[in-house]
């Protein structure tokens, strides 16, 4: 078993990149957390084994959310002091490291919001700001970060 502590640096806020970690990190049994720094970054906490987290850690870089712009992960693993009972999405935290951030744009709808419309029995019915954590508003809606 093994602790990892893994910085991302670039366009990874208000594109659902922690929601994406979230799901990730279940998917392979982990354990810890994933929160925003202000610095436009996010940190994640893993503990779980190796193999597993090693995993975890190419899903990332390979299949992160479609808005998201990776400039820069960075990972170190620690003895484990199996701190976590559950994989949560922290309260995201103000950093003075760098006076602004990365603001995500703007995107359209996606397949599933489309669908979600266009199904009589959704209560996104015909609503047409429908939007998720993969598109809709981002530039447009935030005006701070962290997102």
């Amino acid at each position: 078993m093994s602790e990892a502590r893994v910085n991302i640096t670039g366009r990874v806020q208000g594109v659902g990149f922690r929601p994406f970690i979230y799901r990730l990190a279940v998917k392979h049994g982990l354990k810890g957390y994933v929160k925003n720094l202000g610095d436009a970054g996010v940190e994640v906490v893993v503990e779980g084994k190796r193999k597993s987290i090693e995993r975890f850690l190419d899903e990332v870089a390979s299949d992160s959310p479609q808005v998201s712009e990776i400039d820069e992960i960075t990972v170190k693993y620690r003895p484990l002091k199996a701190r976590y009972e559950s994989f949560i999405i922290d309260k995201s935290q103000r950093s003075k490291r760098s006076a602004s951030g990365i603001f995500p744009p703007d995107i359209g709808i996606c397949p599933d919001c489309i669908e979600d419309m266009e199904n009589r029995r959704s209560r996104w019915f015909e609503y047409p700001f429908t939007a998720c954590s993969w598109c809709g508003p981002r530039f447009t809606a935030v005006r701070a970060l962290p997102y």
